[in-house]
């Protein structure tokens, strides 16, 4: 959400956002939105805390939790800013404890 000033700059400014295109596994090509200052921002943050990861690491840890806990994947691609569930699902984390409670339930 482009538009969206949930998280401000040291300013009080929105981040600078970019359109950016990426090419998907199948071969599809999309468009999306970046802010490279804001994934500085939060590598900073997360330096700060003593947190060794990434801010992709961050998101994807996120959207896994968001699933676990009953959030259908079509919302955690608005919450991640993805317009393709495709692209999202390359974010997430299934847990094989997870896997096998799921092929339990099915059985």
């Amino acid at each position: 959400m482009p538009r969206t000033r949930l998280l401000l700059t040291h300013r009080g400014g929105g981040f600078e956002l970019v359109r950016k295109r990426r090419t998907l596994p199948d071969g599809r090509q999309v468009d999306y939105w970046a802010a490279d200052a804001l994934e500085a921002r939060f590598r900073e943050l997360y330096r700060a805390a003593g947190i060794k990861t990434s801010s992709h690491a961050g998101r994807r840890s996120f959207a896994s939790a968001l699933l676990k806990n009953g959030v259908s994947l079509e919302q955690v691609a608005i919450l991640l800013g993805h317009q393709d569930t495709e692209v999202t699902s390359a974010y997430i984390q299934v847990e094989k404890k997870q896997l096998r409670a799921m092929y339990e339930l099915a059985l």
